[in-house]
């Protein structure tokens, strides 16, 4: 019966050790999180390295003139060997520390693997009856700070491990080995449960800040960007010089809609036709609200007159599905000015001050239309004229 009950206990214990690491593998940073924020973890890894290699060199330099001027300890020998390895290997990776920037936690694993293998080939092959000190403290600073999904870190931190019980099965002192694999085990344990915790708090904070960029630059009503996320889009891609067109538009008569309809339709005008707005564009063009009835779009590479023509089009005919009484049958119209970019536009103001002009013209005519120039932009600060573009209206009266 104890028999029995001991291995029902074990069987239970195991459950748990399995149930606790496929927790551990899968909780929090999975693949869809870990993908988010790839480029910010990469970089973060790099930055992890680097401060790595250079405390370790001022570490073991630290260590290595202490025990010249105090007393050695066993591992003096090691700590000059791994003074050498840090130092040595710390001007070659800033040499190339900008060519890893985009491969920053690859740079990680082989780096910290290197180091690794090194020392514990050290340790078993050099001091075969010396029991192992300095690779499990490695293996804890280099392991638990990797930023990387779960399943990989295991397989890296077990890697590691196989690699260190085997050089000292080959090499060291069987009378020292079990010491060695159980400082081992430990160490294990703590670096996994460490770069849980360490990897949780950090992509908890990237989540947290990534939330806070988005709501400083996108706007509250409508979700899409306000004139601080839109206009320094636009800028970048102007920059770039990354060409195409530049839409402003305005719900007309806004204000009578306000008054008449009250405010929380007004709200929901603003929100349905940034809706319409967003649907007609790609995710990588520009949607922004600027503030009140106001909208700006920078579609990236759409420079073809007609197909910008069809755009505003099919936009109006849109804007004119939201309702504002079912009974009377009112409807929302809108005014929109465009000037297309094929690069000659220096700034942002510039198409600005442009799309403005053809935007007041439409209103002069009459709203609910809209106006197009494809005319290249002469100078900074000059704007065609009439008899330098080409025009185009649409619904109102010429």
């Amino acid at each position: 019966m104890s028999g029995r009950r001991a291995r029902e206990k074990g069987a239970k214990e195991k459950c748990i050790l399995l149930e606790r690491l496929n927790k551990y593998m899968n909780a929090d940073v999975n693949d869809e999180v870990y993908e988010t924020f790839r480029s910010d973890i990469s970089a973060q890894n790099l930055a992890s390295l680097q401060r790595q290699l250079i405390s370790m060199t001022f570490v073991f330099l630290f260590m290595v003139v202490a025990q010249l001027l105090l007393v050695k300890v066993s591992f003096f020998e090691e700590s000059i060997f791994l003074l050498g390895v840090f130092g040595g290997s710390l001007p070659i990776f800033l040499s190339v520390r900008s060519d890893l920037k985009a491969n920053g936690t690859m740079a990680m694993y082989i780096w910290g693997g290197v180091i690794l293998t090194l020392d514990a080939f050290f340790e078993a092959a050099f001091f075969p009856e010396d029991t192992g000190f300095l690779f499990p403290v490695l293996m804890l600073i280099f392991i638990a700070n990797v930023m990387d999904r779960p399943k990989k870190v295991l397989i890296y931190d077990l890697s590691m491990s196989g690699l260190y019980v085997l050089l000292k099965i080959l090499l060291a002192d069987p009378a020292i080995f079990m010491e060695d694999i159980l400082r081992l085990i430990i160490i294990d344990c703590v670096v996994l449960s460490s770069n849980f915790r360490i990897m949780n708090s950090k992509v908890l904070l990237m989540r947290q800040s990534d939330m806070a960029i988005k709501s400083a630059e996108h706007d509250a009503l409508t979700g899409i960007m306000n004139r601080r996320g839109g206009d320094a889009m636009i800028r970048a891609y102007l920059a770039n010089g990354v060409s195409g067109t530049f839409i402003l538009m305005d719900i007309d008569y806004f204000k009578h809609v306000n008054d008449t309809y009250g405010h929380a339709k007004g709200d929901e005008v603003i929100k349905d036709a940034a809706h319409i707005l967003s649907q007609a564009f790609r995710s990588n063009d520009v949607v922004m609200r600027m503030g009140g009835d106001e909208f700006i779009v920078y579609a990236t590479g759409i420079e073809d007159y007609h197909s910008v023509e069809q755009r505003l089009e099919m936009i109006r005919q849109k804007m004119h599905t939201i309702v504002l009484d079912s009974e009377s049958g009112d409807h929302v119209s809108v005014s929109m000015g465009c000037a297309i970019n094929h690069g000659s536009y220096p700034s942002y103001e510039a198409l600005y001050n442009v799309a403005d002009r053809m935007l007041y013209a439409v209103k002069e005519h009459g709203k609910d239309g809209y106006r197009i120039t494809e005319a290249d932009f002469r100078q900074a600060g000059v704007i065609p004229t009439i008899d330098e573009e080409r025009e185009k209206y649409r619904g109102m009266p010429r």
